[in-house]
C-alpha cells in the first residue's frame, strides 16, 4: 500500500514539470513565428548597353520591390541612360556627333515561379529629346510597357538573378529602348523585343 501511495506521489510531482516544458516549447515557437518578416523589401537594378557605327546607349534602371506572399514582387522604378549618335545632329545634319540623357520612372510587378522562372510587366515614362529619328531641342515624355519573362533564381539568400526577354507593347517611335531591339521581320523592320538582365538584393 505504501508503495502505491509513493508511486502516485511521484506521478503527481511529474505533471507540473512536463506541463512547464510544453509551455516553454509553445512560447518559443510563437516567438519564432513573430520574428519572421511578412513583407521583405529588395532593391534591384538592370544594365543595358548597345552600340554600333551609328551610335549607342548605356543605362541603369533601379527598382525598389516589396515581396507579396513570397511569390510576387512589385514597386516603383527609376531609369537613367546616356545615348550618343555618330551621325545625327539637332538639325538632322549627318556627320555631327551628339549625346543626350534619358530619364524617368514608373512601376513594375513580377511573379516568381518555383524559384526558376518569372513573368512580369514594367511600365515607365521616359523623357527624351529623340523624336521621329532626330534629336530635337524640345524633350518629350514617352510611355513604355514591357511584358515578358525568363529565368529567375535566388543563388543565395542575399542575391537573385533575373535574365529574360521583354516585349515592348507600346513600341513608341520615340522609345529609347528601340536601339536594344534584336529581332527583325522579313521586311527588315525590328520586332520590339529586348534582353533584360536584372540583379536583386534584399534590404
Amino acid at each position: 500500500m505504501k508503495s502505491l501511495f509513493y508511486t502516485l506521489f511521484i506521478v503527481c510531482l511529474s505533471f507540473p514539470v512536463f506541463s512547464q516544458e510544453e509551455e516553454e516549447v509553445i512560447v518559443e515557437e510563437e516567438e519564432t513565428e513573430e520574428e519572421m518578416p511578412i513583407h521583405q523589401r529588395e532593391i534591384g537594378f538592370d544594365l543595358n548597353f548597345s552600340a554600333s557605327n551609328f551610335g549607342g546607349t548605356a543605362g541603369l534602371g533601379l527598382k525598389l520591390g516589396f515581396n507579396i506572399q513570397d511569390q510576387f514582387i512589385a514597386g516603383p522604378s527609376i531609369r537613367f541612360q546616356e545615348s550618343w549618335s555618330n551621325g545625327i545632329g539637332i538639325n538632322g545634319a549627318k556627320g555631327v556627333k551628339s549625346s543626350f540623357a534619358i530619364y524617368g520612372g514608373g512601376a513594375f510587378i513580377h511573379a516568381r515561379l518555383l524559384n526558376y522562372f518569372f513573368v512580369g510587366a514594367e511600365v515607365e515614362f521616359l523623357s527624351t529629346p529623340f523624336q521621329n529619328g532626330y534629336l530635337m531641342a524640345q524633350r518629350v515624355w514617352v510611355p513604355t510597357a514591357l511584358v515578358g519573362g525568363g529565368f529567375s533564381r535566388a543563388f543565395t539568400p542575399n542575391f537573385r538573378l533575373n535574365a529574360g526577354v521583354m516585349y515592348d507593347v507600346i513600341n513608341n517611335i520615340n522609345s529609347p529602348f528601340r536601339q536594344g531591339y534584336f529581332m527583325k521581320r522579313a521586311n527588315g523592320t525590328y520586332i520590339p523585343v529586348m534582353y533584360r538582365i536584372a540583379f536583386f538584393f534584399p534590404i
